[in-house]
């Protein structure tokens, strides 16, 4: 099977490993924002909306059971939204050929859903290949999204 058929499972200690990562004085607790990153890091995809939501409820300071209640709720994974993003794509690619042009790419990320900062785009464009022509072949975009980070943590 392939990568992106098999994800391996996020084990209790490698929750806890990220949760100390973002406690480095040691003291039990970390911001909520952290949590979010962390939350993420750990390969859970929540929007914005969906995090405020969900975590509202909680304290500003987040001890780690609150955390190991963040990790559990039932975000979306990169996984579980390939295939609408990769619809999405394909819906902006007029020549029918699995490309879109890089200045598009930039301009949905930072006006569409939970948009990006240029700093961000910035950031994630390092990573991404824009062949000759400007245009950045878009299953390979979505296949980097979907497994780039599971690669970072393991």
């Amino acid at each position: 099977l392939s990568k992106l058929a098999v994800m391996s499972k996020i084990t209790a200690s490698e929750i806890k490993a990220c949760f100390d990562a973002f406690d480095p004085a040691g003291n039990g607790f970390i911001s909520k924002d952290d949590a979010a990153t962390g939350v993420r890091a750990l390969g859970k995809n929540p929007t914005e909306a969906e995090w405020k939501k969900d975590a509202k409820a909680y304290d500003d300071n987040v001890n780690f059971g609150t955390f190991k209640e963040l990790y559990a709720k039932p975000f979306p994974t990169p996984q579980s939204q390939d295939k609408a993003c990769r619809q999405a794509f394909a819906l902006l690619d007029a020549d029918n050929n699995g490309t879109i042009p890089e200045a598009e790419l930039r301009q949905m990320l930072a006006t569409v859903g939970d948009c990006m900062s240029h700093q961000e785009i910035d950031f994630l464009m390092e990573d991404v290949e824009v062949d000759d022509l400007g245009r950045v072949h878009f299953n390979k975009l979505v296949d980097l999204m979907i497994t780039g980070c599971d690669d970072l943590i393991r």
